[in-house]
């Protein structure tokens, strides 16, 4: 295990944990810029403490973000990749193929409208490239609600349009 003191002793490991912070603190950066484009009346301070409550993740191609019609305990911001959306009607009985709704990209929330409504999730939502999020929880957006309204009601008018958009589609 490296501790503060013996990161010196390694420049190698002491460069590796440096980028490693940068990187985090520019994905930071770049979430406070995203949550800005949503909620823009809010002071930066603001902004933080909702930033505060998102957490990094990351997913492999492929990789199944979100499955249709199971429990939404989260939602993501999407900084980088494309993660496409798809609905399967009837759950998949009768032979129905699933359909794709969207495809979402940097900037984009995806499983909010669990959160929103307190439902299943409506679609599976597959990473199409490697994609990096951030992920706010079940707890936190129950927080968030109360503390910033503001916020609460821009994540609720996206889930409300997405429904509307995905009711067309299918």
């Amino acid at each position: 295990m490296t501790t503060e003191s013996s990161l010196g002793s390694d420049p190698a490991e002491s460069q590796l944990v440096l980028d490693m912070r940068e990187r985090e603190q520019l994905r930071r950066l770049q979430l406070l810029k995203l949550l800005q484009g949503y909620v823009p009346d809010l002071p930066e301070q603001t902004l933080g403490a909702i930033a505060s409550q998102f957490a990094p993740v990351e997913f492999n191609e492929g990789h199944r973000i979100t499955v249709q019609d199971e429990p939404g305990n989260a939602m993501y911001l999407i900084t980088k990749g494309t993660v496409q959306v798809l609905f399967t009607p009837f759950g998949g009985a009768f032979g129905a193929s699933p359909q794709e709704l969207a495809r979402l990209g940097e900037g984009d929330l995806l499983g909010e409208m669990a959160l929103v409504f307190n439902q299943p999730r409506s679609a599976t939502a597959v990473a199409l490239e490697p994609v990096e999020a951030f992920s706010l929880s079940w707890d936190s957006w129950i927080r968030l609600q109360a503390l910033y309204p503001a916020f609460a009601a821009k994540v609720q008018e996206v889930a409300e349009n997405r429904q509307r958009e995905n009711e067309q589609s299918t």
